[in-house]
């Protein structure tokens, strides 16, 4: 079998990119040196090792992170061969992030003014990507008026023992933005339908719940704590965890309004710009305590 370097290198984890031969041969004539950009990663495709061949083109994306700003190429498939599109993020757009796992299948979205830009994963190494959104989040946050403090206490919190991941991501949050605090925090909750006596006993056969949140907050940034789905059914999502940051100053309007498939529950819509980005919060003290936090920078 032919080989080539790329094919040899071949894995499911996403890689940092130093040289200019490490570039995946797809993106090698985009202009992207690595030594001109503060972080370059390339993300694999999502396919066995076994399924792939010297051939084939392995990366689904390459991420130039710039000062300014983060450049995605992303490969698509076309007839005569694979080509990949060009989107330059500014960092001034940036309206909020969004890195979830679950398991070994990590997203991150990345939400503009323009739209929104989501990048798949393989989470068996989530460093890489931890790292850009470390980075990114530095880029477009405003300079902090007060120097960080020590990280904030999560003794009070209790989620329940089926939560302690969410805990431990809310650490690591508190390690490396040890200014922030903690706002609110609310367990996990069985949902109740609206509707009639039908809908309730099929609700009561295959029952659902709304997922713990933990909210925490600077002077510059809100985080979100949560589920990759705020509500689901039995233990599909009790393995993913989400962590969702807004740049407080770019929250122009905050709304609330009652979930309309449940009691109890409310739907706090942020919007900042362009873009919105809804979540299901349980109504009373941790609604209104998020939709203080929100429609205090409005």
């Amino acid at each position: 079998m032919r080989r080539s370097g790329e094919y040899d290198a071949f894995g499911p984890w996403t890689d940092v990119v130093r040289t200019c031969e490490e570039l995946p041969r797809l993106y090698g004539q985009a202009g992207i040196d690595p030594a001109e950009y503060r972080l370059v990663l390339k993300v694999p495709r999502d396919i066995e090792r076994r399924n792939a061949t010297p051939d084939m083109n392995l990366y689904d994306f390459l991420l130039a992170v710039e000062h300014d700003g983060l450049t995605v190429l992303q490969r698509q498939e076309a007839l005569g061969g694979d080509t990949y599109t060009r989107v330059r993020i500014p960092s001034q757009q940036i309206t909020a992030l969004s890195d979830s796992v679950n398991l070994l299948d990590g997203q991150l979205e990345i939400h503009t003014y323009g739209g929104s830009t989501t990048i798949g994963y393989n989470a068996t190494d989530p460093l890489p990507m931890q790292r850009l959104v470390r980075l990114l989040r530095r880029m477009y946050l405003p300079a902090a008026a007060h120097p960080p403090g020590r990280a904030g206490s999560l003794a009070p919190v209790d989620l329940g023992g089926r939560d302690l991941n969410l805990v431990g991501a809310c650490q690591k949050v508190l390690r490396s933005a040890p200014q922030m605090r903690l706002v609110t925090a609310a367990q996990q909750q069985r949902t109740v339908p609206v509707g009639g006596w039908a809908r309730r006993i099929v609700h009561r056969l295959r029952p659902s719940v709304l997922h713990a949140l933990i909210v925490l907050a600077d002077e510059r940034e809100i985080a979100l704590l949560h589920r990759r789905d705020r509500t689901g059914r039995g233990k599909a999502d009790a393995h993913s965890v989400a962590c969702t940051f807004l740049p407080r100053h770019r929250i122009t309007d905050v709304h609330l309004q009652p979930h309309e498939k449940y009691r109890h529950i409310e739907v706090i819509t942020v919007i900042t710009g362009g873009s919105a980005i809804s979540f299901p919060v349980r109504a009373g003290e941790t609604a209104e305590a998020l939709l203080g936090l929100c429609a205090g920078d409005c």
